[in-house]
C-alpha cells in the first residue's frame, strides 16, 4: 500500500535569520507551529524533520514526531531544498508511488485546512501541489545582467507592453508541495508538471526570511 510521509526541513544554520525555524511567535516555535498544525489532521503518520541540529532532533521528540539526520553535505548554506528531498527518499527507501508533503517551518500562517485541503485534492485529482501567491505583473518586465549586458528575463516584448495588458503572474510561496515520489525522481526536483495550483492569499504567504517578516506575523498573530 502506497503511503504519504510528512518532510519538515529544519537545518540549524541560516544565512539571514538565525537558528530561524526555533524562533517563537507566541511562545511557540515555528517548528512547534508545524508540528501542532499536523497534529490536528487524523489519520496523519509518517512525520519527520529534517536536520542536521541535535537541539532540533530533541525537538521532535518532544513533540512526538520523527527525525532524520542530514548529512553535511545536504546542510550548507549553499544545499538546495531537492538534495533534502533526495536524501529524505533514499533514507526511507520510499517508493514510487508514496506522496511527500513537504511543509517548511518558515510559513506560520499555513493553516491545518490549508494542508487539509492540499491533501485532499493531490488524492483526488492524481496531481502534485504547489502552493502558490499572485503576483505584481511587473515582474514580467525585469531584466538580467549577462556578462556586461542587461537583457530581458524572458525572450519576449514582455518590457515594453501595458502593465494591463499583460497576463497574471503567481509565484510559488514556499508553504506547500505535495507530490509523488516517481514524479520527483523524474524531473530531479520539485515537480513542474501535473501541478494543481493551490492559492494563498498575501498574508497566508508570508515566508520568515527576515526580522521584518517575523516582526509582521508576530503582529497578525497578536490580532488572532
Amino acid at each position: 500500500m502506497n503511503s504519504a510521509y510528512i518532510l519538515i526541513p529544519a537545518k540549524k544554520q541560516s544565512t539571514r535569520l538565525k537558528n530561524k525555524n526555533l524562533l517563537k511567535i507566541n511562545k511557540k516555535s515555528l517548528l512547534q507551529i508545524t508540528v501542532e498544525s499536523l497534529n490536528k489532521i487524523k489519520n496523519l503518520q509518517n512525520i519527520y524533520i529534517s536536520t542536521n541540529s541535535i537541539e532540533i532532533s530533541n525537538l521532535a521528540n518532544n513533540l512526538g514526531v520523527r527525525y532524520i539526520l542530514r548529512k553535511k553535505v545536504n546542510s550548507n548554506k549553499d544545499a538546495p531544498a531537492k538534495k533534502v528531498v533526495a536524501d529524505f527518499i533514499n533514507q526511507l527507501k520510499l517508493r514510487k508511488n508514496d506522496s511527500i508533503i513537504y511543509l517548511q517551518p518558515t510559513s506560520p500562517l499555513r493553516t491545518v485546512n490549508h494542508i487539509k485541503k492540499a491533501i485532499k485534492i493531490h488524492f483526488k485529482t492524481k496531481k502534485n501541489i504547489i502552493s502558490f501567491k499572485k503576483e505584481e505583473k511587473k515582474i514580467l518586465k525585469c531584466f538580467i545582467k549577462k556578462k556586461n549586458n542587461l537583457i530581458p528575463l524572458l525572450n519576449n516584448d514582455f518590457y515594453s507592453k501595458n502593465e494591463q495588458s499583460l497576463p497574471n503572474v503567481y509565484m510559488p510561496n514556499g508553504a506547500i508541495y505535495i507530490f509523488k515520489v516517481n514524479d520527483f525522481n523524474k524531473e530531479k526536483n520539485f515537480p513542474t508538471k501535473n501541478v494543481f495550483p493551490f492559492l494563498m492569499s498575501d498574508i497566508e504567504s508570508i515566508d520568515i526570511d527576515s526580522i521584518k517578516d517575523l516582526r509582521l506575523v508576530r503582529k497578525i498573530f497578536q490580532k488572532k
